[in-house]
């Protein structure tokens, strides 16, 4: 995990994540902001957050000795010499497919499994020592079917997870790694479990969705490796071109994720998109697999402030042809950290929706919150405005998602310290990957406020699916290098 984010305030240590890849965290130790696993916050100020402990990649902390010379590895590190896994058809987790270390740095375990087309299985590592791992799942020419650094919502922590589901009976091959940058070292253990469970058919129109909620068909389930938070639905593709529709009926107003497992596959790419009750589309994914990292809330496919009582269908489709065996796909929904909803009418400097920020509990000096909005039909502009009293003198940096977690919103920010907006701070477009950051910017003591302004200046559907997600935090001292 890519760690660019360092607050140099007296009294305490705290680690924030910056840029596409690497989630923004909580003050570390904090005890008032929540982990991205689904876990809520008390408040909708704090920013989404996991960091992971501190890794110092000693030997001691490892709990190694010196390392082996790579020829007394145990474990082959090519496909030729790769050790040979239990047959999936007596896979459980009660019993681990394999134990072994990266002991030493460059290390590559290489394991060989035996397909059985058709089987859906769940491949999981549990590591010790502090070894931050990556797999891949490789066939015999080493092309690539699948990899993951992490499980969707950091389920356990840093350790990775795949979903295999053959469509041949070739052998493929599970190769360990730590990540790219780390120097530790550690012990792991490779877990494996059957699930045989997918969507109920027919379920590609709403009104098909719906009875096959209503019969108890449709195949939710409690996720595997977060059971108390978190809901899996998985699916097979039937036939080229099948539509797969999942109704979600929401208990409260809340902000909800959706995101895929990462899937052992050549012939699936998933493709995701949220409906509202009237079968409008409001967001959007082609890339919806769980990245763990993001400028605020996390990479998640995607990322919407649902209304209690309101229903929701996510429509679940394979950009390749190809059905059957090897379509295979896992889902996660999760609630996420709260956020403030917008306070129309915000459309200029002169009345914008004056905001505060919410000081964090366990460490002095920073405060943040995140307010989630929407540039729908004629409404191009939101302004936030923060009051000299509260930031004056202070460093602030705005985030601002869009793309990245499902928005059909493409957007500009600009901060400014007066009404006017001629005193500029900082301003951008979200890049290509949705999401935009103005790091460390210094607010003056005589200024006539903060004034963030989001534009919208491009939309999927200029009716619907604009929402955005901002956060802001203030600091007493620059946190980025």
């Amino acid at each position: 995990m890519k760690m660019c984010k360092v607050s140099k305030i007296v009294g305490f240590v705290c680690v924030l994540g910056c840029g596409k890849k690497d989630p923004v965290g909580a003050l570390d130790g904090s005890n008032d902001t929540a982990v991205d696993s689904g876990e809520t916050g008390d408040e909708p100020s704090d920013p989404p957050s996991d960091d992971p402990p501190t890794d110092t990649g000693d030997m001691e902390d490892s709990g190694g000795d010196a390392p082996p010379a790579p020829s007394d590895d145990p474990v082959g590190d090519t496909v030729a010499s790769a050790s040979a896994l239990r047959s999936m058809a007596s896979w459980d987790w009660t019993v681990p497919l394999a134990e072994d270390a990266i002991d030493h740095a460059g290390d590559v375990d290489v394991y060989r499994i035996e397909s059985i087309v058709g089987v859906q299985s769940l491949i999981a590592l549990h590591s010790e020592g502090g070894v931050d791992l990556n797999i891949r799942i490789i066939d015999a020419e080493e092309r690539v079917l699948g990899s993951s650094s992490v499980m969707p919502y950091r389920a356990w922590g840093t350790d990775p997870g795949i979903w295999y589901q053959p469509r041949t009976d070739d052998s493929v091959f599970l190769e360990v790694s730590a990540a790219e940058g780390t120097s530790s070292l550690g012990s792991y253990q490779i877990l494996g479990v059957r699930v045989d469970e997918e969507d109920a058919e027919p379920n590609d129109v709403d009104i098909d969705a719906v009875e096959r909620l209503t019969e108890g068909s449709q195949s939710y389930r409690s996720s595997l490796v977060l059971p108390e938070t978190h809901r899996e639905f998985a699916g097979v593709m039937h036939a080229g071109g099948d539509v797969d529709l999942w109704v979600f009926d929401a208990p409260e107003s809340k902000v909800v994720s959706w995101s895929m497992w990462e899937m052992a596959s050549m012939v699936f790419d998933a493709n995701m998109t949220l409906y509202d009750a009237l079968m409008q589309p409001i967001a959007w994914a082609s890339a919806p697999e769980f990245r763990a990292n993001g400028s605020w809330y996390a990479d998640v496919g995607i990322l919407y402030p649902v209304q209690a009582g309101e229903r929701y269908y996510l429509a679940v489709q394979n950009e390749r042809h190809p059905s059957g065996a090897g379509t295979l796909y896992v889902g996660v929904e999760a609630t996420e950290e709260p956020a403030n909803s917008e306070v129309e009418p915000n459309d200029s400097a002169e009345s914008p929706e004056w905001i505060s920020l919410s000081e964090s509990i366990s460490h002095a000096g920073y405060a943040s919150t995140t307010i989630v909005g929407k540039l729908d039909g004629e409404d191009e502009f939101d302004v936030f405005a923060l009051s000299t009293e509260d930031v004056g003198g202070q460093y602030v940096s705005v985030h601002l998602q869009t793309g990245l977690v499902g928005s059909g919103l493409s957007a500009r920010l600009n901060v400014t310290t007066d009404v006017a907006g001629t005193v500029v701070l900082g301003g951008g477009a979200v890049d290509s990957t949705g999401e935009l950051s103005l790091n460390d910017l210094l607010v003056p003591p005589d200024a006539e406020g903060l004034f963030v302004v989001v534009e919208a200046f491009g939309r999927t559907d200029p009716e619907r699916g604009n929402q955005f997600f901002l956060g802001l935090e203030q600091y007493p001292v620059p946190l980025h290098d």
